[in-house]
């Protein structure tokens, strides 16, 4: 396994953990420079989110510790950026303790599994929504963006015990030894998806734009 950590999708992995420090440093500091800044840094974090994931497709590098190593590095970034943000953006510490009880929660079961299974199980469609909410909640708090936060606390606070429900429900599926089929993505659910997601961009979008002094 050791061997793994030098393949290209898992050494982008863990560089993505690189681009918390520059970010931090600017978040620190006053300005809307300085906020553009920050959020460049994390864009190229999240931009490398979907790199490891190709290269380990394109490469055939997929992985039992880049399966453990890339939502581990999600959670790893979110729980940093939420501790940073109770201290630079006034972060509610209830929802704090929301997003991390969350993220640890999921780790342990994650742990458990690994050990019945000796693989990890890989992020689901609720866990992945969830992870960008959360993302988008932290990004609106970097940008100081009150509709955004307002709008992706909501989200947020919906998708968060979601997305309990399901990893609970495989964890508990597993761990009793019962088979464990993931939830199909059905073309209506698909649809729906979608649709909430484009409408949720167009809004967000208007609401900054009239933000920032473009509308």
């Amino acid at each position: 396994m050791w061997r793994d950590f030098l393949k290209i999708p898992n050494l982008i992995t863990l560089g993505r953990l690189l681009f918390l420090i520059p970010a931090a440093y600017f978040l620190s500091l006053p300005g809307p420079a300085n906020r553009l800044l920050s959020l460049f840094w994390l864009g190229l974090a999240v931009g490398s989110d979907y790199f490891d994931g190709y290269f380990a497709r394109k490469l055939n590098q997929i992985t039992p510790l880049g399966l453990i190593l890339d939502p581990l590095s999600d959670k790893i970034m979110a729980a940093t950026l939420v501790l940073l943000l109770i201290f630079h953006r006034a972060f509610p510490v209830w929802l704090a303790a929301v997003i991390v009880g969350r993220d640890l929660l999921i780790a342990t079961g994650g742990l458990l599994i690994c050990r019945r299974l000796g693989h990890a199980l890989p992020s689901n469609l609720a866990g992945k929504y969830c992870f960008a909410s959360v993302a988008f909640l932290l990004v609106c708090y970097i940008g100081e963006f009150p509709f955004g936060i307002r709008l992706f606390t909501g989200i947020a606070l919906v998708l968060i015990p979601w997305s309990l429900i399901i990893y609970s429900r495989a964890f508990l599926l597993i761990l009793r030894g019962k088979p464990y089929t993931p939830v199909g993505d059905t073309p209506l659910f698909r649809a729906i998806r979608y649709i909430l997601v484009i409408a949720t961009v167009v809004i967000c979008g208007f609401k900054f734009l009239e933000f920032i002094g473009l509308v």
